[in-house]
């Protein structure tokens, strides 16, 4: 099942975004909002601040005007003058009365208190204004003579202070006569329903705190909620709150900072020095909460707004990232079945858009992939020169044939281009493809449906055929070679090739492929050894290629570990009536396959490229044996063979003479034996090596004379230097006059070109007398001795009289 990563990752960035967005949109909007509540209250706090000075103000005037009155009254001024206590307090108490003022005071020209309806003490604020007003209206008399229009009235003195714990509002004129004889002072109560009346006429709550110099502060008056007034309460009985070395606005920050710090409240400090109001805090206050109550719908509103963009939001994220992910996740699905090989599933491509170009790119490359793996499907089972099926493809028909019918009949035939190798390195590869392409065509055209042959490998070829009996297998081939060695024209050229044919019947020769395969092959080796061009496997061939297997495998040990040995057949100088050669034979003992003839294992030595390591272990061996023969005084010649590989090999020659330098050996004493058929594969290079050996001095014999496909013409230009007569002609010389002939005339050949003649085979006195009276010149035979290790010759050979005729 394909995840949804990337379909929930893409809703939770896009959906987050929105969040975030809305979230500092409402933060910012609600921020702005409360900031122009505080700061609108903040002005209206201001203007309340300026309403409750001037209404303070007022009062004043009022006060003034009725204390003036009272100061320009002649009775009154009289009494003060005479000291008539009794008019004055009822002077006092009437004025007071008609005006309801709460406090009166009478003060003398100094300050000292004479009346008063409330304990007070003049303060030093208060003196301070009084000698100022007074001084002030001694100016004003001064001015009065030079100009009494401009004279100023006298000044009132007005302030707010404590008495009995209560706060007051007071004013003080002066009274003369016509110098000062006193200051009278009205005053009006500052008082909870006074305060109440203030508040609704400026909007804001009044506080009065009592902060003398060196006493604690106390709460006077306040229109605060009980709540808030005992909060405060709290707040100025600290000592911070009474130092009066801090500021009075930071008191009031104090206040702010603790008393209120959840309330939804701003404050201002009125500046009492301007009241008079020295030792009295004035605070004013607001609260933010119903200008934020206001504010509630629209931010629910905003609120909701926000809700159900981000539903909307959230709706259509939901949306789009399924549009997105539903063709990315078809895309995947593809993606991943042409990952396991399916490539059946066509993705539509209706839109318009990047994903359908994808889509279309995406079917594009399914179909190169196809087109591509279809054509690599093909050249992995088809041969890339004849496009014939190749060894696989046809395994893989063999098997379905089995499979589909067990008990059916068929026949496996391997068709081999005997020399393939020689021929191409004679024509070259271009002519040589085109040989392998006209023998497949001419195959195909033989089994009329192409998956019945195949090109199996280099040189060869496969046909399946239908059931046929042994005989008409026979009859088949022998056809089919008939038709393939017709003459094929190649490059105008018209160039003859000679085929050979191994089959194996299906079941009688084996039950699978492998079975089967294996043994065609065998057949086919058995045709290339002469027995007949079309073979067909026969029971116990594959023993015996079981042992070549085996044989070619312990070959590579008994190589490195030097487990072959060297017998030596002496061979007779009729001349001189005595040995004076020997023949190295190789011979092999394996401790499972038993005694193994060279006949055996040379060919394999060939076939698997060993044949040059044998060679040169068995020079070196003949080379150490001349050696202790010539440091014994045995002045003995040895001869060996060499194989058709060995003449084709150019560096052959030099690491004889390599070794020979090396060892410091006579050549004299070496002679190299070759055949006629190795000589004749590749005549000019044998020739060159031939004459590198000779030119150096070593011996040259040609082996097997008779049997092979050499002319006169050809042996003249070998540089050899005897010729040995092949063992056929000689074991019955005695008995078949045809052989005598042969003899006879191979003599009289040698002779006529300067060779000396060999004679091998001889195993009787009657054929040593003919060879004798032919003129032969050396006898090698069982007669004279079997091959014998080099022991064993060196006692025989000392032992045999030399004098004494054979």
């Amino acid at each position: 099942m394909i995840k949804q990563n990337f379909k929930r990752r893409l809703q939770v960035w896009f959906i987050g975004l929105v969040f975030v967005t809305l979230a500092i949109f409402l933060l910012s909007v609600w921020g702005a909002t409360n900031n122009h509540i505080v700061s609108n209250a903040e002005k209206e706090l201001a203007v309340s601040e300026r309403v409750f000075s001037r209404l303070l103000d007022l009062r004043g005037r009022q006060l003034t005007t009725s204390a003036t009155v009272l100061a320009d009254d002649f009775g009154f001024k009289q009494a003060i003058a005479t000291e008539d206590r009794d008019t004055v307090l009822s002077a006092l108490i009437n004025h007071g009365d008609r005006i309801g003022t709460k406090m009166i005071v009478l003060l003398s020209p100094t300050g000292t208190v004479l009346e008063s309806s409330h304990a007070i003490e003049a303060s030093e604020n208060l003196l301070a204004r009084l000698q100022l007003q007074n001084q002030a209206s001694v100016s004003g008399a001064a001015l009065e003579s030079e100009n009494s229009s401009q004279a100023e009235s006298p000044q009132e003195a007005y302030d707010l202070i404590v008495a009995e714990n209560s706060i007051f509002q007071i004013v003080f004129v002066p009274v003369k006569a016509p110098n000062l004889i006193a200051w009278v002072g009205l005053g009006f109560a500052i008082d909870g329903e006074l305060a109440q009346s203030l508040k609704s006429v400026t909007g804001a709550d009044i506080t009065f705190v009592n902060h003398p110099e060196k006493h604690p502060a106390t709460l006077l008056v306040s229109t605060l909620t009980e709540r808030l007034q005992e909060m405060l309460k709290a707040v100025i009985a600290r000592p911070e709150f009474n130092d009066d070395t801090v500021d009075l606005k930071d008191r009031v920050r104090s206040f702010l900072n603790t008393a209120l710090a959840d309330e939804a409240i701003i404050s201002q400090a009125v500046d009492a020095q301007q009241l008079g109001a020295g030792q009295i805090d004035i605070l004013l206050t607001a609260s933010l909460q119903t200008a934020l109550e206001g504010f509630i719908p629209l931010k629910l509103q905003m609120l909701t707004i926000a809700v159900l963009a981000l539903a909307g939001s959230i709706l259509l994220i939901s949306f789009i990232a399924k549009s997105v992910h539903k063709p990315i996740q078809h895309l995947v699905q593809v993606a991943l079945r042409m990952s396991r090989g399916d490539y059946t599933h066509v993705f539509e491509t209706p839109r318009n858009d990047e994903f359908g170009t994808l889509a279309s790119t995406l079917n594009q490359m399914q179909e190169a992939i196809i087109d591509r793996e279809r054509r690599i499907l093909y050249q992995s089972q088809h041969d890339w020169l004849t496009n014939l099926p190749n060894r696989q493809l046809i395994g893989d028909k063999v098997l379905e044939r089995i499979a589909r019918a067990p008990e059916d009949t068929f026949v496996l035939m391997v068709l081999n281009v005997n020399n393939f190798r020689q021929f191409q390195d004679t024509f070259g590869e271009n002519l040589s493809d085109e040989i392998l392409i006209q023998v497949g065509m001419r195959l195909q055209r033989i089994s009329g449906y192409e998956e019945t042959v195949a090109r199996f490998e280099g040189d060869q070829f496969v046909l399946l055929l239908e059931e046929l009996a042994e005989a008409e297998l026979q009859s088949e081939g022998q056809k089919l070679l008939s038709y393939m060695t017709e003459p094929y024209i190649c490059e105008k050229t018209e160039l003859n090739i000679n085929f050979t044919i191994g089959a194996a019947i299906y079941p009688d020769h084996g039950k699978n492929k492998d079975d089967l395969f294996r043994r065609a092959n065998i057949a086919i080796k058995r045709a290339h050894t002469g027995q007949g061009a079309v073979s067909v496997y026969q029971e116990g061939e594959d023993e015996r290629h079981l042992r070549e297997i085996n044989i070619s495998n312990y070959l590579h040990d008994a190589l490195d570990n030097d487990k072959f040995t060297l017998f030596f057949q002496p061979k007779y100088c009729l001349k001189q009536k005595r040995v004076t050669q020997v023949e190295a034979l190789l011979r092999w003992t394996h401790e499972e396959l038993g005694f193994i003839s060279p006949e055996e294992f040379i060919p394999i030595a060939e076939q698997s490229g060993n044949i040059g390591r044998l060679t040169q272990w068995v020079f070196r061996q003949v080379l150490r044996q001349i050696r202790i023969w010539q440091d014994m005084e045995l002045n003995i010649g040895i001869a060996m063979n060499l194989s058709a590989a060995d003449l084709l090999n150019e560096n052959l020659p030099h690491q004889f003479i390599s070794y020979l330098r090396e060892q410091r050996i006579d050549t004299s004493y070496l002679t190299l034996e070759i055949t006629e058929s190795a000589v004749m594969l590749d005549p000019e290079r044998a020739l060159e090596s031939l004459n590198i050996l000779r030119d150096f001095g070593i011996k040259l014999a040609i082996d097997d004379y008779g049997t092979g496909y050499s002319s006169l013409a050809q042996i003249k230009r070998f540089p050899v230097d005897e010729l040995k007569i092949d063992k056929s002609f000689v074991l019955r010389l005695d008995q078949n006059a045809d052989d005598a002939i042969i003899v006879r005339s191979t003599i009289e050949l040698g002779h006529n070109l300067g060779l000396k003649v060999v004679a091998e085979g001889v195993e009787n006195q009657e054929s040593v007398k003919i060879l004798e009276s032919l003129g032969c010149d050396t006898l090698q035979g069982y007669y004279i001795s079997r091959p014998v290790p080099a022991e064993a010759f060196e006692k025989w050979v000392v032992d045999y009289e030399l004098s004494t005729e054979v």
